[in-house]
């Protein structure tokens, strides 16, 4: 699920299903759906106000199992706020939009999105070294563009292989 720091307009439909040994969670993300970009580069894109808990998803080894696969597609560009938005995980859940991550990784740095993109991290590219007990997954900003975004569609897949 995503934090309470992501307006519940913003996301249209959040799924996990399990097939086979795999599990794929998914999350459609209506960035026009009270969702702003941060003041600087790297900051949480989250309800703008600077709410706490900015996290578009919640990754628990147990549920959503250990990912192996992020995809990121573009279904309309993003307006208002930054269009170059990436995806980064965090061991806080507790980010506030228009704050920078204190702790974390780069999953997938996209350069400025426009419908039709599809943006891949796949093996060898990892949240943390094996196994992970919990982490928190955010969209930022790739530049310095606090607003409001007006447009953009997002859908966001992480495909995870059940823990052992």
């Amino acid at each position: 699920g995503h934090g309470s720091g992501i307006a519940d307009a913003a996301v249209k439909t959040e799924s996990v299903q399990k097939v086979n040994n795999f599990i794929i969670s998914e999350i459609k993300i209506d960035l026009a759906g009270g969702l702003a970009c941060g003041g600087g580069a790297g900051d949480a894109i989250g309800t703008d106000g600077g709410e706490a808990n900015a996290y578009i998803m919640e990754l628990d080894a147990a549920v959503t199992g250990i990912p192996i696969l992020f995809e990121l597609f573009c279904l309309e560009t993003p307006a208002g706020g930054d269009p170059d938005i990436n995806l980064n995980s965090s061991a806080t859940g507790t980010t506030a939009e228009n704050a920078a991550l204190t702790s974390g990784t780069e999953i997938m740095n996209n350069g400025d999105l426009a419908a039709g993109d599809y943006k891949v991290a796949g093996p060898g590219t990892t949240v943390a070294a094996g196994a992970i007990a919990k982490e928190y997954i955010y969209l930022t900003c790739g530049t310095a563009t606090e607003n409001a975004y007006s447009a953009g569609h997002l859908v966001l897949r992480v495909t995870g292989v059940e823990a052992l």
